[in-house]
């Protein structure tokens, strides 16, 4: 199992939630999260809970959850920074190759693979 990869500058410093993903490789996760931390800074763009981003992945809609750390998903760095209290968390999902999501039914990859942020 991968483990989840968090931004690499910590937006709760800018009043951002934190975003994370997991389940892909490093490289591949960095992108991603490097791509929605610019649009985050350079944009001022926000995201929210169930949005869908067409835009990330190709052929593929990302979607972004939030909700609470896990065993399995839990970032560290920012919260050890920052206090828990003030770590928001939001988890950019990918589907599988039939655009299914880690809920829905018959998802190919068992839930280890990308394991969730609880949600709130």
């Amino acid at each position: 199992m991968r483990t989840a990869r968090l931004s690499a500058a910590p937006l709760t410093a800018h009043d951002y939630p934190e975003l994370i993903v997991a389940g892909l490789d490093p490289a591949t996760s960095q992108a991603l999260l490097n791509d929605l931390a610019s649009r985050a800074y350079d944009k001022t763009e926000h995201f929210h809970h169930g949005q869908r981003i067409g835009d990330l992945i190709a052929g593929y809609d990302a979607v972004i959850i939030d909700g609470d750390p896990t065993a399995q998903v839990h970032p560290g760095g920012p919260i050890g920074r920052y206090c828990r209290d003030r770590v928001r968390l939001q988890q950019v999902v990918w589907p599988d190759w039939h655009s299914r999501y880690p809920r829905d039914t018959a998802y190919a990859f068992p839930s280890a693979v990308q394991p969730l942020i609880g949600q709130p």
